[in-house]
């Protein structure tokens, strides 16, 4: 589980449960990766998560005192945060509450998985709308265009300028081609100019 480790000692102490070592801080440059575990075991076709209140704790803390150290805040989580992004039977059960710690302690972007397509959708954050990004299976190579093989390279930029957001963020996507067997250009935008 070593790819799971912070590299900088931000993990809540050793404990019998996995999910207290979440959230997760990567720090490469100007660019801090917050992962965080909504793994739940759950019944049957049921594919619920949750983060539950002390993940939750250590999240706004942890995103508290990297906006001291000007990086870019980039969330990565399973589940979809945005209301109404999947079925109740697959949804991430306190999605309201991590919108809440995300509405007071900010982000700068939001990806996860899940639901196997591409979704693009904000939430709100203390200085303005935050990009979500629901990214596809990268391995998925069947007939549905909608659900095929993609994976995304996002650009971040520090903004230089006064006022408006901090970071500059650009997302390409790449997308498998069943005709060549290879990935090619799939759509570019602007998540945050």
């Amino acid at each position: 589980l070593d790819y799971f480790e912070s590299d900088d000692g931000e993990t809540a102490a050793e404990s019998s449960d996995p999910r207290d070592r979440f959230p997760t801080l990567r720090v490469r440059g100007p660019l801090a990766v917050v992962g965080l575990c909504s793994a739940l075991p759950t019944r049957p076709f049921d594919a619920t998560g949750t983060l539950g209140d002390a993940q939750l704790d250590r999240l706004e803390s942890m995103l508290q005192r990297l906006s001291e150290r000007d990086l870019c805040r980039v969330i990565s989580i399973h589940h979809p945060v945005t209301e109404g992004a999947t079925h109740p039977r697959r949804c991430l059960r306190d999605a309201e509450s991590l919108r809440t710690v995300i509405a007071r302690a900010g982000a700068d972007l939001v990806l996860h998985g899940h639901n196997h397509r591409t979704l693009r959708a904000t939430i709100d954050g203390p200085d303005g709308s935050i990009p979500v990004v629901g990214v596809r299976s990268a391995s998925d190579i069947g007939q549905r265009p909608e659900r095929r093989a993609q994976y995304h390279i996002y650009e971040i930029q520090r903004n230089c300028g006064s006022g408006g957001p901090r970071f500059r963020i650009a997302l390409r996507i790449r997308g498998y081609d069943p005709d060549s067997g290879r990935f090619r250009a799939d759509g570019e935008r602007e998540l945050v100019p």
